[in-house]
């Protein structure tokens, strides 16, 4: 595995994770631009947690990290249907050695859609803080760039804290919302285009009772993301069965990786994937849309999944043995 280059800030900024909403904090810190290296330490009082999306705009080099995916952990106790994290026109940025959690007690309006979206260019920059908006995507260029590549996840694990607040995907690679299916734009001028977001590293993530998929990558030009020991385990504790006897649709995830726009065809990146482990997946470990680029998977264990791989509608138009590599364990 490749390693990572180190930050040039040597003394990180440190929070404090104790108990308390370290949103505020932590997204002065990461907009501010003054802290390339954020620390969150462990205090005595148990998890933190965010009130809000922490948004990360126009940043080149940024590291979060706790102390150990089993210590630090962050639960989500912000609004419903929206990401922890939003890495928007940014590059180089690494998280890393966290716990991300649903909220722990059944409390309404706080489904996690994702714990992490990354977008190419700056597509909500509006920040609230003490009253006070700011639009943080106003004024920039899009041609100057960084644009979103080589992002790294690293010691992660994602999952569901109980079976009210919902998690629905893991991690996602994302195309523009107002992206233009059929319509490849211009990579200098228009912020909508399908253009680079690729280059990801996924190195020990953990993904666990997802309901839609792990992880999500959408975009042609999105090529070069690698997966190293990843796991996606979709199976909730107790019986996958409903009273009827057959499948419980609430029970577990769609897919461990999903690449592709739902309903937009050229729009499937690629991925290699190096062992890891898939489970309790009700349509497929790997959902491919039409016409990727290369994938490779390899030394992956699956279990108590209903197929290892599907290609969605509508179809590619290339052969399939030459768009997929597969060595697996069944």
């Amino acid at each position: 595995i490749p390693s990572r280059p180190v930050m040039a800030q040597t003394t990180p900024c440190s929070m404090e994770c104790s108990g308390n909403d370290i949103w505020p904090e932590l997204q002065d810190a990461v907009v501010g631009g003054d802290c390339s290296y954020i620390l969150l330490t462990n205090g005595v009082a148990g998890p933190c947690w965010v009130s809000a999306t922490v948004k990360i705009l126009n940043r080149e080099g940024l590291r979060i990290e706790g102390e150990g995916a089993t210590t630090t952990e962050i639960q989500w106790q912000g609004g419903d249907n929206i990401p922890m994290f939003s890495l928007q026109n940014s590059s180089g940025v690494a998280i890393a050695h966290l716990e991300i959690a649903t909220a722990p007690h059944p409390t309404s309006g706080q489904t996690l859609v994702s714990a992490i979206d990354v977008y190419n260019a700056c597509v909500d920059g509006l920040i609230t803080v003490n009253g006070v908006e700011h639009d943080h995507c106003l004024g920039h260029d899009f041609a100057d760039g960084p644009g979103s590549h080589g992002n790294s996840f690293e010691n992660l694990r994602i999952r569901q804290g109980n079976k009210d607040n919902w998690l629905f995907n893991g991690i996602r690679i994302l195309l523009h919302p107002d992206f233009e299916p059929g319509s490849p734009g211009d990579c200098s001028t228009d912020e909508w285009a399908d253009c680079g977001n690729g280059g990801h590293t996924f190195d020990n993530v953990h993904v666990q009772n997802v309901h839609h998929s792990a992880f999500v990558i959408e975009g042609k030009a999105s090529v070069g993301n690698t997966f190293w020991e990843t796991h996606c385990t979709a199976i909730f504790s107790g019986s996958t069965l409903g009273d009827d006897g057959n499948l419980d649709p609430n029970c577990c995830g769609d897919s461990c990786v999903r690449s592709g726009r739902e309903g937009v065809p050229d729009s499937a990146g690629s991925f290699s994937w190096y062992g890891g482990l898939a489970g309790g997946v009700a349509d497929a470990i790997f959902v491919v849309h039409s016409d990727p680029d290369t994938i490779h998977v390899s030394g992956l264990y699956c279990e108590r999944s209903h197929r290892l791989l599907r290609t969605a509608d509508p179809l590619p138009s290339i052969d399939q043995d030459d768009m997929v590599v597969v060595t697996s364990d069944p």
